[in-house]
């Protein structure tokens, strides 16, 4: 009796946040990529990074797999008894089956490339996936799932992907090319084309080529028509520069939805949504569509659309609370005013720890001021040492706070709408000075009695990206600040601007970099770096000098009075002068007792002398310091740590311990990152207008995704989705680190399979030129037979890739006969190759033979130059062989094709617009024109294609806009826009778009690819067949004169 009286007390007693409470069955959000069963009554799906599958009709979904790496991709077999997915377990994405019944999961591909399932043959025998192994592109192949030999079915220098079997077995249904499928609306050349392929000969046909994304085809099950997701009508985008359209309006053509093609190409809508893209079409045998659209599961039959309720029992595969002790890694320090105490930022969080610790095992323990999962960051300590002004995304955008060391009460002091940076506190300690972004953007203070912040200089931009604001320095009587703002064409001047208000005044005027502001102690000179004439360091003085500056020799005397600056701005852009020669990155504060400089080279802390000598390395390591009043130490942080530097004869730097148990919840810090991305485009993002975007709207459609992500690769794929509604390019997100590490490397036998042989061995299609193979001491020529490869008997089959495992860079024994037998063999040794040595060997033959081609079709009158890339080496690579190839030359053609971009296509017009001007002659020697580097005045044909991606579309149209080209090829895909890098909270990195790029007409570049003068297209059939239509195009108009 006593028992259960006091049970019950207890059960009364137990608080309320630790009961379990009811049970709430909801259907989940998030769930992804569906694959309908063919006989139409379960369908499998991906929900936080593993494979589940549920019936048709809904209801409690079971767990297939259950690994702590990302499961997706699943693919019924025919008969239903086997899902193959894709999974990066071992560290990249292989192939795997599981039976759906029970039973162990089965690795069907071992390559150690980036391999998707996409379907299985419709006798159960093979399945289908796109990757590359042998091939420079990506291609199909499809391997035996019993035997596990594969085969190529084709290739393309555009790549293939989304391979589907027809019902009969024939042929297959592919995509050609494509954009990333979380740009479901992009238009252009880029585009998915829609195209089959035949089993028995790879040939390709294509259905349609639109320029409209035609993604995850499928045949429908009586094999005439072909299911995927695409658009009627294009969804505006990109507007010319200054124009401002308002938002579109939506309908069920613009959206990507299901639509049907018959094998001719004509099309028909079949789903009729409006805003949210259909993505992930699957069909049964009976001709049920089964996809994913707003993170729901729905089916189709008939024109009836229906949800799909799925319930899941879920749970984390990890622990959602994350307890970190952090002893390093701090990436802000700030010392406080009285040199007692340092503030951190650790783990995106605020803390304190004392420079002079107690005594006992918890003396190194910081105190947690914030707790917030997003970012909190940029720290100044208040005058007092009460407070410790930061920076904050709390509220949807970056705003400046302070937080009350004692009580730990955080105020807002920036609550506008534009994101704030860079809280200053002037030396006076009454002022706070902050950059603000947004188009009514500069720079503000605050005084720190209260009231509203006041804008003192006006920079309208994002501040963020290096388009507009840099940084500022307060003056030593707290009356000025200096500060860098950026010029058109990139460069940055000084500016100085009264620190109440009133005009700023450009103070070095010079079309150059200049930054890492300070003032001298005596408030006499303003320092800073330039690059004029090579970086060094200068002194600018505020007052005109009483003698020739090369005459004066500068002594520091110690103010006896507080220091009041004055400044005379007459002509004062001509007096700055160079100091010394090694330029400052950062920090450059002047010591009060000394007049010594202190600064930051490279996060190492540098010192000179008043008058620039004795400049000097004195502390490695060093990210930010700040210096005592006395001159005898600087406080900073010195790696990750806290640290405490002596500036005495003997520089010594001692950290100061510190012990951060941060808790964090996983799941709130992912969500902080969805927010903090968001907030970054919505301040960032090039175009304010959003391409006609909703950006709020879009927010709020996806965050209820998260739900559904349990992997931060999911996490990397919703951003993607979420930047993808822009239709923008270099928006690409990426996974923060982590997963499976070690994975076997890759490695390749030296040589091209015949696929026509399917053993004993492998037999010999072709090898590049420069191979191991195709010299004569390892010579292996095309037709003959590999039997082994060390002592293991091998064939097309993945047994071939465990064998090349791990061994790039290490010696191969190959096994070699002209018949495939063992008998009379010879065994020959060489390196094993890498896929990236493999596709260098590839890329140098492929250049090398369009250079002879050109050379014999026109009697070595006309050169050929490939730029592969538009990075510094392909700049220094264009010169050396242009100067090299255009020799005895009467025209050139410059092939762009296959180029991913960079930054260098201004530069390479100039070279290539020099025209003569003279000549130079010596005494007997031979005439020379002027001048004689690179120039040239003769017929240029540029070639580009659907692969010239960003600089290298803005190449050819500069060509043409300067009429120093004529364009052949094909419409580049318009990638093109300045971009920025940079990661989130959670280690997820991203790319921000944040400068459009015009045409002189003011057509943007972005989405709107550049057209040639000649458009030729390149097909399948001719790549097989080793043509180049578009080469032999420009060949033929040089030629033409």
């Amino acid at each position: 009796m006593r028992t259960c009286v006091l049970l019950g007390l207890f059960v009364v007693a137990w608080p309320p946040f630790a009961q379990i409470g009811d049970i709430e069955s909801k259907p989940i959000r998030g769930a992804a990529q569906p694959a309908i069963s063919g006989d139409g009554s379960k369908i499998a799906f991906r929900y936080r990074g593993d494979i589940w599958f549920v019936s048709s009709n809904g209801g409690i979904a079971t767990r297939l797999t259950d690994h702590v790496e990302l499961d997706q991709r699943p693919v019924w077999s025919p008969d239903g008894k086997w899902i193959a997915f894709t999974s990066d377990r071992n560290g990249n994405n292989d192939i795997f089956a599981i039976p759906t019944e029970g039973g162990e999961t089965k690795q069907i591909t071992y390559s150690g490339g980036n391999e998707t399932a996409t379907d299985w043959s419709p006798d159960g025998d093979w399945i289908a996936f796109s990757g590359r192994r042998d091939t420079p592109w990506t291609g199909v192949f499809v391997v035996h799932v019993r035997s596990l030999q594969f085969r190529k079915i084709a290739e393309d220098y555009l790549g293939l992907a989304e391979p589907h079997f027809s019902p009969d077995g024939k042929s297959i249904v592919a995509q050609r090319d494509g954009f990333p499928w979380t740009r479901p609306r992009y238009f252009g050349s880029g585009a998915a084309e829609l195209v089959t392929l035949d089993l028995a000969t790879g040939k390709s046909e294509s259905i349609i080529d639109n320029q409209k994304q035609i993604l995850w085809p499928t045949f429908s099950p009586n094999g005439k028509m072909v299911y995927a997701v695409s658009y009627g009508d294009v969804t505006p985008s990109s507007a010319k520069i200054n124009e401002h359209p308002g938002k579109f309006v939506d309908n069920a053509d613009r959206t990507p939805n299901i639509w049907k093609f018959d094998l001719n190409g004509k099309a028909q809508r079949v789903t009729g949504f409006v805003g949210e893209p259909v993505r992930f079409p699957t069909v049964s045998k009976g001709g049920t569509l089964a996809y994913e659209r707003g993170g729901r599961i729905y089916t189709s039959r008939d024109g009836k659309e229906t949800e799909v309720p799925i319930i899941a029992h879920v749970d984390s595969k990890v622990n959602a609370t994350e307890r970190m002790v952090l002893t390093n890694g701090a990436s802000e320090a700030e010392i406080s005013p009285d040199g007692k105490t340092f503030a951190l930022v650790v783990g995106s969080e605020l803390w304190t720890v004392p420079v002079e610790k107690g005594k006992g095992r918890n003396k190194d323990d910081a105190e947690r001021l914030t707790d917030y999962p997003g970012v909190d960051e940029d720290i100044a300590w208040s005058k007092d040492g009460k407070s410790i002004y930061f920076v904050s995304d709390r509220n949807l955008n970056r705003r400046i706070y302070s937080i009350d060391v004692a009580t730990k009460k955080v105020t807002p002091i920036w609550t506008g709408g534009d994101d704030a940076q860079t809280p200053t506190l002037s030396p006076g300690g009454t002022k706070l000075a902050f950059w603000v972004a947004g188009d009514k953007g500069g720079l503000y203070t605050w005084d720190v009695k209260g009231g509203t912040p006041t804008k003192i200089f006006d920079q309208p931009g994002t501040h963020f990206f290096g388009t507009s604001a840099g940084e500022f320095a307060w003056s030593p009587d707290s009356n000025w600040i200096a500060l860098t703002r950026r010029q058109p064409g990139g460069t940055w001047n000084v500016w100085v601007v009264p620190a109440a208000g009133g005009p700023a005044v450009n103070v070095t005027q010079r079309n150059v970099g200049h930054g890492a502001l300070g003032w001298s102690a005596d408030g006499k000179f303003l320092y800073f770096t330039s690059n004029a004439q090579g970086e060094g360091f200068f002194i600018l003085p505020l007052s005109p000098e009483d003698e020739d500056p090369e005459e004066v020799e500068l002594k520091y005397e110690k103010p006896k009075d507080p220091v009041k600056v004055d400044i005379d701005f007459t002509n004062i852009h001509l007096r700055s002068r160079r100091l010394f020669d090694q330029g400052a990155h950062a920090n450059v504060v002047s010591d009060k007792e000394s007049g010594k400089i202190y600064f930051l080279v490279s996060n190492n802390l540098w010192v000179a002398d008043y008058d620039g000598k004795n400049a000097k390395q004195i502390v490695a390591d060093i990210r930010s310091f700040t210096l005592t009043d006395d001159g005898k130490s600087a406080y900073g942080l010195h790696g990750g740590m806290p640290a405490k530097v002596k500036l005495d004869s003997n520089v010594s730097v001692a950290d100061t311990a510190f012990r951060a148990e941060l808790v964090q919840d996983a799941n709130l810090v992912r969500k902080s990152a969805f927010i903090e991305f968001w907030r970054m485009y919505n301040r960032g993002f090039y175009d304010p207008n959003f391409h006609g975007r909703d950006w709020d709207s879009i927010r709020k459609r996806y965050e209820p995704l998260l739900e559904g992500v349990g992997h931060r690769k999911e996490f990397a794929e919703l951003l993607n989705m979420v930047v993808g509604e822009l239709e923008g390019s270099h928006s690409e997100v990426g996974a923060s680190p982590g997963g499976t590490q070690g994975g076997p490397s890759v490695s390749l036998p030296g040589f091209n399979f015949d696929y026509g042989w399917t053993g004993p061995g492998i037999r010999v299609k072709s090898l590049f030129e420069r191979a191991p193979g195709t010299f004569k001491k390892t010579e292996i020529k095309p037709g003959d037979y590999v039997m082994a490869i060390d002592g293991v008997d091998i064939r097309l089959d993945e047994n071939l890739w465990k064998v090349l495992h791990n061994q790039a860079g290490r010696d191969l024994k190959l096994l070699v006969n002209s018949q495939p037998t063992k008998a009379g063999a010879r065994e020959i040794t060489y390196r094993a190759i890498s896929p990236q040595a493999w596709s260098e060997l590839h890329y140098s033959q492929w250049v090398e033979g369009n250079r002879e081609k050109v050379r014999e079709a026109t009697g070595g009158k006309v050169g050929y130059i490939h730029i592969r890339g538009m990075g510094g080496g392909d700049r220094q690579r264009f010169e050396e062989e242009f100067h090299e190839y255009k020799q005895g030359k009467e025209a050139m053609i410059i092939d762009v094709r296959f180029n991913g971009g960079g930054n260098i296509s201004d530069s390479l017009v100039d070279v290539l617009e020099r025209r003569s001007h003279g000549f130079y002659k010596p005494r007997d020697g031979f005439v020379e024109l002027a001048p004689n580097d690179q120039m040239w005045d003769k017929p240029i044909v540029v070639l580009h294609n659907e692969d010239s991606f960003s600089n290298a579309e803005m190449f050819p149209y500069a060509m043409r806009e300067r009429k120093l080209a004529k364009l052949i090829g094909m419409p580049t895909p318009g990638y093109v826009i300045w971009t920025w890098g940079g990661s989130l909270v959670d280690g997820t990195s991203i790319r921000m778009p944040m400068a459009g790029v015009y045409r002189l007409d003011g057509t943007p570049m972005e989405n709107m690819g550049q057209q040639p003068d000649i458009k030729v297209p390149w097909s399948n059939e001719d790549y097989m067949a080793g043509k180049d239509p578009q080469l032999d195009r420009a060949i033929l108009e040089l030629k033409k004169g």
